[in-house]
């Protein structure tokens, strides 16, 4: 009897610790985990069955809480940018407004929800004021579509594959060259957020609040990132969608590179803004040319393809197996926004030449970080000089796809620039 009586309260005990802790495969987490990283901050999201709403609100709240004036620097930041544009601030702001409130419609319905609760976790800033240090929800979707309202990006990229690669898979490099904000805002709101969904799982590189493709790369190891390419035309917002949302979509849902460039090229969805899309698998990478001023002129570029005439040829055979971009539309074909533009030419000889200095054997991982870290010896300066990594650069990636190996160096929160660009490894627990 009383060994009955030990046991059952030995089992009494071992039932209330089991029901006190996590089963494996339990959901006692947050939703949200945010790691201040010191160059930037990493965002990891359970989103596996999670309702985009409470993504959102989970991830302002965190946020919040781990930079309390994120309000104030995103509010300052579109401020900023708003001066940039060279026009009155009362004048764009009711434009920009307009513009995002006509893309909104067409962005998909689980990332509106993540602004929507993402929006509501903040001030709740009722009135769209400028420079009120707090986000509004239309400002929040301005933040959320710049690269669709607006102008801020002059990015290159770069990749070498195949037999030109020394690891006999794609190596690739990304320079994102964007508006820091007179403050140094966008240095200070850098972040790497990571959506673990199953198959849909990806990692997003940007900032805080920004839900996005701007650089991004899948589980399946298919990477992509922006590229500004501007055409003449009038601007029009009405019933066209947001690249950077269409560019989540796509690495959310597909699993091969054509795939993702066939979504992004497809004729059904309209963008305001011509631009490019830098792709890479383990075995090669493309480039998408979405010509918007042509709906025929909206292909996919490769390293075999032909170039418009006043464009540097890129060298064959000796860069086979390589491709770069800088911001503009080379293809044969497309409209040529490259000749006579210092800042393409230039970046893209300079790709060139780097390629060249280094092609004598298969390219290595350190000597690709070489050439996208290029500039003309005295630092990162102009991109009309020809430097890829310039007085705009935010962050300068290296990924591998074959591996899903990420690394990036983040520009300082101060605004800073090391003269040699040291890179850190982002574990992407996918």
């Amino acid at each position: 009897m009383i060994k009955r009586l030990i046991f059952s309260a030995i089992t009494a005990v071992v039932m209330l610790l089991l029901s006190s802790c996590p089963s494996p495969g339990g959901r006692s987490r947050d939703i949200v985990e945010i790691t201040d990283m010191t160059t930037h901050y990493r965002v990891v999201i359970d989103a596996l069955g999670r309702g985009h709403y409470q993504i959102g609100q989970d991830y302002a709240r965190k946020t919040l809480q781990m930079l309390p004036n994120w309000e104030e620097l995103a509010d300052s930041y579109l401020v900023d940018c708003i001066d940039q544009s060279g026009v009155q601030p009362a004048t764009i702001y009711p434009i920009l407004i307009n513009r995002t409130q006509d893309i909104r419609n067409q962005i998909p319905a689980d990332y509106v929800n993540e602004i929507e609760g993402f929006y509501s976790m903040l001030s709740g800033a009722p009135s769209n004021i400028l420079g009120d240090d707090k986000i509004s929800k239309s400002e929040l979707y301005i933040l959320n579509l710049l690269p669709d309202v607006g102008r801020i990006t002059q990015c290159s990229a770069v990749s070498v594959f195949g037999d030109f690669s020394a690891t006999d898979s794609t190596v690739t490099g990304r320079n994102l060259d964007w508006y820091s904000g007179e403050s140094n805002q966008f240095p200070q709101m850098q972040a790497v957020i990571i959506f673990q969904n199953g198959s849909e799982s990806v990692c997003l590189i940007g900032c805080l609040g920004f839900m996005g493709a701007i650089s991004a790369c899948n589980d399946n190891g298919i990477f992509a990132a922006i590229l500004d390419s501007p055409t003449g035309g009038a601007y029009s917002s009405l019933g066209k969608r947001s690249y950077p949302f269409d560019i989540r979509y796509a690495l959310e849902n597909y699993s091969t590179l054509d795939q993702v460039a066939g979504y992004l090229t497809a004729a059904t969805r309209q963008y305001t803004y011509g631009h490019l899309i830098f792709l890479s698998d383990a075995t090669e990478s493309k480039v998408v040319e979405n010509d918007v001023s042509d709906n025929s002129n909206r292909k996919v570029r490769t390293y075999t393809s032909n170039l418009n005439a006043g464009v540097a040829a890129w060298p064959s055979p000796a860069l086979d197996y390589s491709i770069g971009a800088v911001n503009s539309f080379v293809l044969n074909g497309n409209t040529d926004n490259h000749t006579g533009v210092a800042v393409n030419e230039n970046r893209w000889s300079s790709l060139i030449t780097q390629l060249t200095n280094y092609a004598a054997a298969g390219i290595t991982v350190d000597e690709l970080k070489n050439i996208i870290s290029f500039d003309n010896g005295n630092g990162p300066g102009f991109q009309s000089t020809g430097d890829l990594y310039n007085e705009y650069t935010q962050q300068c990636i290296i990924f591998q796809p074959q591996t899903n190996t990420l690394e990036i160096y983040f520009r300082a929160r101060d605004g800073s620039l090391e003269d040699d660009p040291v890179f850190e490894t982002i574990a992407l627990s996918f």
